[in-house]
């Protein structure tokens, strides 16, 4: 019995929770739905004020736009003669839907199309347009026939010179027209009034009125507060655009008020609240009803729920785990594997990562479904050659990441060795014509390792510096100076920008030098890193710059300290020499490069051919047709244009067909060869004359001896660069060479 009761009240309790919840439900929906409905109102209502507005502004733009052509035609008459004025607006009135267009002339006297002659000097719109402005009237009485019209008026003038004021009239009431839109079923409805109330126009009223409705009178009459009075009065006066709810003779509302771009009027947008409550309550009944539904269906769907959670959670697995191309682990699987593995092994684990070099390029020249293939390719082979010991799994793109239980690096390596020719052979015997060569990084996970994490940070470590190996076989196994590389490169990183901030980076200067003269001929900027008094090899930080992008920082800070230079030279009256800046890949394929050069040499009023844009000859090879295009462009604002290390490409020749320069700088290594080898001589002497042939100037750079002057002069190269002249120096010491020059 007790049981009994205890049962029965626990399913009493059960029902009062439900129901209780129901009940909050409902009355959360209730509240939401009259809370979203009110705003959703609120923002259509408001989307409707502003396209009236708009619309509004269109037409007298429009209307003041013709009558500013008409005032242009009738500017054109060769005599100017008010009754030739009149001849012209008498034509354009036949064209124009104008109730009719006159002419005022500075004395204010007015000339109509239709006859009528009054005196318009106490009118608004003839004082604006006197001042050259053209305009609309607010609402007005047509002194001719006592109508409601609006004015538009704009200057005249005759051959330069202001004579006198073209304006048309027409009655309001296309106003109504334009905001005449249906809103909630023909329900809400629009006013034009201006700051002092006066209804200009109503979209319920097509017939034109002499301003006898006012809206602050309307609010006033219909018993609001003053606090609501006072509330559309000020937001109307003040032009300020917002929604505010209040009384009018049969109904409460809901209005917005938007302000146009015309005159001081304001368009309003009224819909009466008992259409907006009474549409919202059917909403809520609707979801009410919806509710009640639901549970009743509560129950049955908790059962179909309940059988579907395990064919679901199945899905899910396989989603989260399995990659959906290959049907091998993801890497989400693989650290849950590896999680586990590392918690019951001693020793001889290794973990690999592998991918394909260039693997883009297979995509871009044969196609996605042949990378595919070779992804494909790689999961059969890998789970061929692994054991039922190992792991692996598809990490991305063309990434796998495997963990191999191994009794020495030797192993490893043999299975590394076996993967890529049994690779080769499937390529051959597919008929494939493209070659597929890897990159593997090796990590020998010490015992007692197991955070998951590290380990494959350090196989990425591992394959990143295979990465930078010259080889078709890239193969490298992990040691702890990759480690200490990567947080030396952090310590780096953490700094750079800081450091740039402190004016840490110094730009020193080597003279090129006139071998025939011995006078100075221009200089290269180099960057110093000058921290805590020790100057840091640019060999320990440009390679990384390059790697992580700040080398762009890095070019523009330099070539803004030599355009600062070149102006301070300048002002002191010498005579400073072109300097060489070197730009790298990322900073010369930006979006906007050119513009960015050109803004700083115009900041300091600097003759761009004081500026020599020292570029690698490998950054042109990345793309010849985009470079061209570049490279006009600067040699169109001035600038002169170096091609670094010339010579160290295998087309340098072929790349003079295709782009433009002023100097080549030859690589040092063909100087060092030439002094030994007649061949490299004979190369560096036909460089000389071509590059004559093509008007450009030739710079050698590492000139270190009195041998390799001695050669140079024989070759006919007389611009050198180098040791034996001059080490990079500061700015000041610069200076003191350039005023001796």
């Amino acid at each position: 019995m007790k049981k009994n009761s205890s049962k029965i009240m626990r399913w009493t309790l059960i029902v009062i929770v439900i129901l209780s919840t129901l009940l909050m439900m409902g009355g959360f929906i209730v509240k939401a739905t009259k809370d979203d409905l009110d705003n959703q109102n609120r923002q259509f209502l408001t989307e409707i004020a502003v396209l009236n507005a708009n619309a509004i502004d269109k037409v007298v733009n429009q209307e003041l736009d013709k009558i500013k052509a008409i005032s242009n035609i009738a500017g054109g008459i060769d005599v100017y003669e008010i009754s030739r004025i009149m001849e012209v607006l008498g034509l354009e009135a036949q064209r124009t839907q104008f109730k009719r267009l006159g002419f005022i002339d500075l004395d204010g006297n007015v000339y109509a199309t239709d006859g009528e002659n009054f005196n318009a000097n106490d009118r608004e719109y003839f004082k604006l347009a006197l001042q050259g402005i053209s305009s609309v009237s607010n609402q007005m009485i047509d002194k001719t026939d006592g109508q409601v019209i609006n004015v538009y008026a704009t200057p005249y003038y005759w051959q330069g010179e202001l004579k006198g004021v073209v304006i048309a009239t027409n009655r309001p009431s296309v106003f109504s027209e334009l905001i005449n839109t249906s809103i909630f079923n023909g329900y809400g409805y629009s006013y034009i009034v201006d700051t002092k109330g006066t209804i200009i126009a109503h979209s319920g009223r097509d017939e034109d009125f002499q301003g006898e409705l006012n809206l602050f009178t309307i609010v006033e009459e219909s018993g609001n507060s003053q606090e609501v009075c006072d509330e559309v009065r000020y937001d109307i006066m003040n032009h300020k655009d917002g929604v505010i709810e209040y009384k009018t003779e049969n109904d409460s509302v809901v209005a917005t008020f938007v302000t146009s771009n015309i005159n001081d009027w304001v368009v309003i947008s009224v819909v009466p609240k008992s259409v907006v409550m009474d549409y919202a309550n059917r909403l809520i009944m609707r979801n009410l009803v919806s509710v009640m539904v639901s549970i009743f269906l509560f129950g049955g769907l908790l059962l179909a729920i309940i059988l579907m959670d395990y064919r679901n959670k199945k899905r899910l697995e396989r989603l989260a785990y399995i990659d959906p191309l290959l049907n091998c682990n993801n890497i989400n699987k693989f650290r849950i594997l590896v999680k586990e593995k590392l918690s019951n092994y001693k020793a001889g684990l290794y973990m690999v990562r592998v991918d394909v070099d260039n693997f883009k390029m297979i995509n871009d020249m044969y196609g996605y479904s042949e990378g595919d293939f070779v992804l494909l390719e790689m999961e059969k082979l890998i789970s061929k050659i692994l054991t039922n010991e190992d792991l692996y799994c598809h990490e991305s793109g063309d990434n796998f990441m495997c963990l191999l239980m191994c009794d020495s690096d030797e192993e490893v390596i043999g299975m590394g060795t076996e993967f890529r020719n049994s690779f080769k052979e499937e390529l051959n015997k597919a008929g494939k014509q493209y070659k597929v060569n890897f990159t593997t990084g090796v990590y020998k996970v010490p015992p007692h390792e197991k955070d998951v994490g590290m380990i494959m940070d350090r196989a990425t470590m591992a394959h990143q510096t295979a990465k930078q190996q010259e080889s078709e076989r890239k193969f490298c196994f992990y040691t702890e100076k990759m480690r200490g590389n990567a947080i030396s490169e952090k310590e780096v990183e953490n700094v750079m920008y800081e450091a740039l901030n402190n004016r840490e980076f110094q730009v020193y200067l080597q003279p090129k030098m006139n071998i025939n003269t011995g006078k100075m001929v221009g200089a290269e900027a180099l960057v110093r890193w000058i921290r805590d008094g020790k100057v840091i090899s640019p060999a320990d930080f440009i390679p990384l710059f390059e790697k992580n992008g700040f080398i762009v920082n890095i070019d523009m800070f330099v070539l803004e300290e030599v355009c600062r230079m070149q102006r301070d030279w300048l002002t002191k009256g010498l005579k400073p020499l072109p300097i060489s800046v070197n730009q790298s890949k990322a900073l010369v394929y930006s979006e906007g490069y050119v513009e960015r050069l050109e803004a700083i040499i115009n900041k300091y009023d600097l003759p761009p051919h004081l500026v020599e844009l020292e570029l690698l000859e490998t950054i042109i090879h990345e793309s010849i047709e985009d470079f061209g295009r570049i490279c006009s462009q600067l040699r169109s604002k001035g600038f002169l244009i170096c091609v670094d290390d010339f010579g160290s490409g295998y087309s340098s020749f072929n790349l003079l067909k295709d782009i433009v320069a002023d100097v080549l700088k030859v690589d040092r290594e063909f100087l060092r060869d030439a002094e030994t080898s007649n061949r490299a001589g004979f190369i560096l002497s036909n460089i000389v004359s071509l590059a004559r042939g093509l008007d450009m100037s030739v710079v050698v750079e590492g000139v270190e001896t009195r041998e390799q002057v001695e050669l140079l002069e024989k070759l006919s190269c007389y611009i050198a660069q180098g040791f034996f002249y001059a080490k990079p120096m500061p700015k000041d010491n610069y200076e003191e060479l350039l005023k001796e020059n």
